[in-house]
């Protein structure tokens, strides 16, 4: 017989003008249907979710109550519920947290079919004997969870994503009531999350020392390195002429018209913008009047992996950029020869017109290739924007202070959501010569007792 439970319902307050269904501490709020009493659709099926919860355990009765696959479904569950009724993560968020949070119960052992109809094939994860997804969430031991942790695939970002996944999933069971033991969290306190008290720790000390070096390679580059760089890169935007072996003269005809590959490497560099932010921009955001770039929306992954044209990563990042009289004058240069540069058109385009989905093409055909040509080592697309950073922290000066009012500065050029962000990404930045020579001449007077 079933533990007798109440039923959850939507509710309508007159005051809100909304439909509300909470649950767990948790408040949804649905907007009215026009011209209907009745409650919304995806407030019923929440509803039927939670009741679903309350009865069997999970969202879907085809995992036993109290499992971890029951506790996992659940949480893929809420996860769709964010993506489709509350709209408040990405396509490819929910995708990807719902594989890592799958990860847990079933491994990869290979994929059947070819081509577009090529699937992974999975089979159940076991641990001492037993299918992880029928462990039971209340029995669960921190050593569980670190042992069935370090068995799962991955480098450290990705087993953090995994980590974390397991994290939230289990956090539904809590609400649930489904677990009872309390375990140490460090100096943070207890938890009722066994997944909570894992720690996950990257093997820095494992790093070799040619892979040491090529880390800090990058933070070794100075800024004439980084003008040589856009220097090299605009030449590959020059018109490519082939000779006609067979025309008499041997004359050299036009084989591809001049474009924007080399100067969509120096607009990366020369504003930090992030390569979603880059791809969607249009014409009608570059002010050439004001020498500024209007950053108001951003290209990102949706479903099925079709990319579409948003809203930018935070609300931060819609900003206003300057732009530099070098990059005015190259894009100046680009508008008048480009077949696409109405208002509405986009910027940085192929030479079909279509609009750029990958910094892949960029990053491999021209980035890569300068960097070999000026002796540098090569460098990802994102790290385009270190050396934004890297020579604006060298123009501003900000002191090593959390509180100096120039980490503001830096984090609006940035986009970032705070100070803190921008402070903890680039401090490491700073190197005052003068300071360290400095604190070196002091060191050696004092021992030898000048001072």
């Amino acid at each position: 017989m079933s533990t007798p439970f109440k039923r959850i319902e939507p509710k309508w307050w007159p005051s809100r003008g909304a439909w509300l269904v909470r649950h767990g501490g948790h408040t949804t709020q649905f907007e009215p249907i026009v011209g209907s009493k009745k409650a919304p659709p995806a407030a019923l099926a929440l509803c039927d979710t939670f009741n679903a919860a309350l009865e069997t355990g999970g969202m879907v009765v085809d995992a036993e109550t109290g499992t971890l696959a029951a506790v996992i479904e659940i949480f893929c569950k809420q996860l769709d519920q964010r993506r489709d009724v509350k709209q408040s993560i990405t396509p490819k968020y929910c995708r990807d947290t719902k594989r890592n949070a799958r990860a847990w119960k079933q491994v990869r052992t290979g994929f059947e079919g070819t081509g577009r109809n090529r699937k992974p094939i999975f089979a159940p994860r076991m641990y001492n004997g037993k299918q992880v997804g029928d462990l039971m969430v209340r029995d669960l031991e921190v050593a569980d969870v670190t042992n069935i942790f370090a068995d799962l695939d991955g480098g450290y970002k990705t087993k953090k994503n995994k980590i974390e996944a397991l994290r939230c999933a289990i956090d539904c069971a809590v609400n649930l009531g489904w677990c009872n033991k309390v375990f140490a969290r460090g100096d943070k306190g207890n938890t009722s999350n066994a997944a909570r008290a894992v720690k996950h720790e990257q093997s820095t000390h494992a790093t070799t020392e040619a892979e040491a070096e090529m880390e800090g390679a990058l933070e070794r580059i100075q800024t004439p390195d980084i003008a040589r760089l856009c220097d090299e890169v605009v030449k590959f935007d020059r018109p490519r002429y082939k000779q006609d072996k067979n025309s008499p003269d041997g004359r050299y005809n036009l084989s591809q018209v001049a474009w924007c590959d080399g100067i969509a490497v120096v607009f990366a560099i020369h504003t930090n913008l992030r390569f979603g932010e880059q791809a969607a921009l249009k014409w009608k955001y570059v002010d050439f009047d004001n020498s500024l770039i209007w950053v108001r929306t951003a290209a990102r992954e949706g479903d099925a992996g079709v990319q579409t044209v948003g809203v930018t990563k935070t609300k931060q990042s819609r900003r206003s950029v300057f732009m530099t009289p070098t990059l005015k004058k190259l894009l100046a240069e680009w508008k008048m020869r480009s077949p696409w540069s109405g208002d509405e058109d986009r910027v940085f385009v192929t030479r079909e017109g279509n609009r750029q989905v990958s910094s892949d093409n960029w990053r491999t055909r021209v980035l890569h290739r300068a960097c070999d040509n000026v002796g540098m080592p090569r460098c990802t697309w994102h790290q385009l924007r270190h050396m934004f950073a890297s020579i604006a922290i060298a123009m501003h000066k900000p002191s090593r202070d959390r509180k100096d009012d120039t980490w503001s500065t830096l984090a609006t050029l940035m986009g970032h959501k705070t100070p803190a962000e921008t402070y903890s990404t680039y401090v490491h930045c700073i190197n005052d010569l003068a300071e360290t020579q400095q604190m070196g001449n002091d060191f050696d007077a004092h021992l030898r007792g000048v001072a």
